[in-house]
């Protein structure tokens, strides 16, 4: 009778033990959903923001920059300079 009951009490103190752990778990995985939602945000309104600057340059300067950044996106983000070789 003993070791039944204290098997008993033995799962039910770990299940407990198992849910106050999955419950901070999910917590902190809620947090960082979060902090991942805002930082999307917050990219999204500098996105918005940033082309509607880009639409008020005047044409020139904003070929110039357009241009700018297709050749950054072809050399993967690596400015090209004199010590930049050429593969």
């Amino acid at each position: 009778m003993k070791k039944t009951l204290y098997l008993v009490l033995g799962l039910v103190i770990g299940f407990l033990f198992a849910e106050i752990l999955r419950r901070q778990k999910m917590e902190r995985l809620q947090m960082l959903e979060a902090k991942e939602a805002r930082r999307k945000a917050t990219n999204a309104q500098y996105e918005r923001e940033w082309q509607q600057e880009l639409a008020t340059m005047p044409f020139d300067e904003r070929m110039d920059y357009e241009l700018w950044e297709a050749t950054m996106k072809h050399d993967n983000w690596i400015p090209a300079g004199d010590d930049h070789e050429e593969t």
